[in-house]
């Protein structure tokens, strides 16, 4: 059986009125307006989504504290959004899912786009630091799933390999391409794959802020590489983001024609990232 995943927080949010013109985006409203964060999950929850993912991609214990919180505030900010899917959840009374923790990628603290380049500069300890804390908070929280999402180089691979490992909780990894073939920083999926063989607890690889058209090819190499665990998909509308004005241009791509072809391909998890909404996962949940 396939599961649904939710869809874009930053869309539905902007469509509650919302400004996330912040270098925080979504994470801003985490305090300025939980309700509006509580009401997004329900609207996935109401479309039928299995799964869905805290507000938490871009609340870090650096970002959070680079506006003025201090360590203990960030820390508990971040499990409000376990908070807050959980209220979301007991609002749609018997409905049973799983909440995914998201963690976005350095670059997303960042805030410049660099998600979509990969390449930081930075070393592989700093990576570390970085993550670490973070994750460690969201482990011992009650969500079900580690969500490492839109990872756009292999050197971050590596290191949420060793810290994950290290979890309690299931988890998975998706991929930012710049193709079918390579992640944003140029480096080829398929080595990104051995990182993870036979990894303790991640249990899905796969692809999320992707174009659409590039996704039924990066399924492909994953069924034909050694990766015997699930397989994940979430990718864009396929708009162009504007990291200074934390916008999204040009025109879409027809996403759910697309994902009919990754049913075929038997994909585990689908879903969509930004710019999806609850439409699309009302349509994702019927059958192929």
């Amino acid at each position: 059986m396939i599961l649904t995943l939710d869809g874009g927080l930053s869309n539905v949010l902007e469509s509650q009125g919302c400004n996330l013109n912040h270098k925080l985006w979504t994470a801003i409203i985490i305090k300025k307006n939980p309700e509006a964060i509580v009401n997004a999950h329900l609207e996935y929850i109401n479309a039928g989504a299995d799964i869905i993912t805290t507000s938490s991609y871009q609340a870090s214990i650096q970002g959070l504290k680079s506006i003025g919180h201090s360590k203990p505030e960030a820390r508990e900010i971040i499990l409000e959004t376990v908070r807050l899917a959980e209220r979301a959840v007991s609002l749609a009374q018997g409905t049973k899912l799983q909440i995914a923790a998201s963690i976005g990628p350095y670059g997303a603290f960042l805030a410049d786009g660099s998600e979509y380049k990969g390449g930081y500069g930075i070393s592989t300890e700093e990576l570390n630091d970085f993550h670490k804390e973070r994750i460690e908070i969201l482990d011992g929280s009650s969500a079900d799933i580690l969500a490492c999402e839109t990872i756009p180089c292999i050197q971050e691979a590596q290191v949420l390999a060793e810290i994950l490992a290290k979890c309690t909780k299931p988890s998975w990894v998706s991929f930012s391409f710049k193709d079918e073939e390579h992640i944003n920083d140029g480096s080829k999926f398929s080595d990104c794959i051995e990182i993870f063989l036979g990894h303790p607890k991640v249990f899905a690889l796969g692809v999320n802020c992707t174009k659409p058209e590039h996704v039924s090819n990066i399924i492909r190499t994953i069924r034909s590489s050694e990766w015997n665990g699930k397989i994940i998909a979430y990718p864009n509308s396929g708009e162009d983001y504007c990291p200074k004005t934390k916008s999204w241009a040009d025109s879409p791509s027809p996403f759910l024609e697309f994902a009919q072809e990754w049913k075929t391909l038997e994909v585990d998890i689908i879903g969509g990232c930004c710019r999806i909404g609850p439409a699309e996962i009302k349509e994702l949940k019927q059958p192929a």
